[in-house]
């Protein structure tokens, strides 16, 4: 990642799971110069997650707080951010600490509530509260919006265009460069946060109708894209 897209500050901050959580990973990617947010589990980093634990009690109020709609439940999201833990336990580039509480209160009257800790070097006042949260969410972009988009909206395993090895892969990579198209027009384009808030259902939806309605008629003398040329 470093070696193709790093000198052209395309990103600033690798976000993962707590499987990668480690001081080799961590240090490798302060090193690059760039920031970490990973996720730390008690499992795999037992110290980290104690000593989290500790600092970012409940004891504690929230550094901020937010509260949505999504289906039959409403959700709720706390997040915490301390820099008491700087330089913890050998992690001498760690600047930050943060943990999310995440409680769902259905409909039903049923409610789960979990947390979420991460450790990062991103200096603690880089962001705001909301948008350390905002960060926390993003990580989950890649689920969220592609894996599941493809999976469940566009139901790609179910429709394997074609068989062939090399044929089956140009397919696929031309559904990518149209899938990438989508989220930014809903996400970019759309002005209104009611429209970027548009189900992936309605967005197919308008844009198999888009597909079946285009004529050569109504495409001719549409602006053209120069595209964007990087040296690796």
């Amino acid at each position: 990642l470093e070696r193709v897209y790093g000198q052209h500050g395309l990103y600033e901050i690798i976000a993962t799971d707590a499987g990668n959580c480690s001081l080799a990973n961590a240090t490798r990617v302060n090193t690059a110069n760039k920031g970490y947010v990973f996720q730390v589990k008690a499992d795999s980093q037992p110290t980290l997650a104690t000593e989290m634990q500790r600092v970012l009690t409940d004891e504690l109020a929230p550094d901020f707080a937010c509260e949505e709609r999504i289906g039959g439940a409403t959700v709720t999201r706390e997040i915490w951010v301390s820099k008491e833990m700087a330089a913890y336990g050998g992690w001498t580039h760690l600047r930050t600490v943060v943990r999310v509480r995440r409680t769902v209160v259905r409909d039903d009257g049923t409610t789960t509530t979990g947390n979420r800790w991460f450790v990062s070097n991103v200096p603690y006042r880089r962001f705001t509260p909301e948008e350390w949260l905002t960060v926390i969410r993003r990580r989950w972009a890649v689920e969220n919006e592609n894996h599941n988009t493809w999976d469940r909206i566009m139901r790609e395993d179910e429709n394997r265009w074609i068989l062939e090895p090399v044929g089956m892969l140009a397919v696929i990579l031309l559904r990518r460069v149209a899938y990438n198209m989508l989220p930014l027009f809903r996400s970019v384009t759309q002005r209104s946060e009611e429209r970027r808030a548009m189900p992936w259902r309605e967005l197919i939806a308008g844009l198999y109708a888009a597909l079946l309605s285009a004529t050569e008629q109504l495409l001719t003398g549409l602006r053209p894209r120069r595209a964007a040329v990087f040296e690796v």
